[in-house]
């Protein structure tokens, strides 16, 4: 646990995170209460309930701390966390996010993932017949769309009306062009060559 929380992550240069550090203590964990209940050993190397770091003592372990370093009692091995309140951009943020995207199709992808909450592969799926036909006369606020989501289970999802008539005008401009060429897709979002939009493309 010391060697952990003072260890640089190998990808980002970084401290690594609580919650990371946490991960691999768990699964060292387990694995020693997995060898302990088959008899291979005598007894466990540490004291589940007894060795939980404060948040104060944590910029302080080193590699060569003592092992007894930062116990509180009526905790575990792994390092407390804090809650951390998630930042909500404000809308000129936002603005500037989705006018950040060269083309139209992926600022109308950013719309969809802030404005209705769906999933990477419920984007790239979502069906051509699946939207109203003619979004100009919707006199509602917003509509509900049925997509397929996780398991996979049909939902019903909110679009706004507004955003309905950005993602017709998408479609019968900048879509046709580029599936003009390319064999007849049903889905809404076209990447290279036509072909319908990968989830790997987006998390590019």
């Amino acid at each position: 646990r010391n060697i952990l929380a003072s260890e640089m992550s190998p990808q980002t240069g970084r401290p690594l995170k609580r919650s990371t550090i946490n991960h691999k203590l768990s699964v060292v964990c387990q694995f020693y209460q997995f060898v302990y209940k088959k008899g291979w050993m005598t007894a466990l190397p540490f004291e589940s309930g007894a060795t939980r770091v404060s948040y104060r003592q944590f910029n302080e372990l080193g590699p060569r701390a003592m092992p007894n370093a930062g116990r509180t009692p009526g905790s575990d091995l792994r390092l407390r966390q804090t809650m951390v309140e998630p930042h909500i951009p404000s809308r000129q943020e936002l603005r500037q996010f989705i006018k950040s995207f060269r083309t139209w199709r992926d600022r109308l992808i950013a719309e969809l993932f802030w404005l209705t909450g769906m999933r990477s592969a419920e984007v790239c799926a979502l069906p051509l017949r699946a939207l109203p036909n003619d979004p100009a006369s919707i006199d509602r606020d917003a509509v509900p769309i049925k997509v397929l989501g996780k398991g996979p289970k049909w939902r019903l999802v909110l679009f706004p009306a507004r955003l309905l008539r950005s993602i017709a005008r998408y479609i019968h401009m900048e879509r046709r062009q580029c599936a003009r060429d390319a064999m007849h897709s049903g889905t809404v979002f076209l990447g290279r060559q036509g072909k319908p939009l990968q989830t790997p493309a987006l998390n590019r």
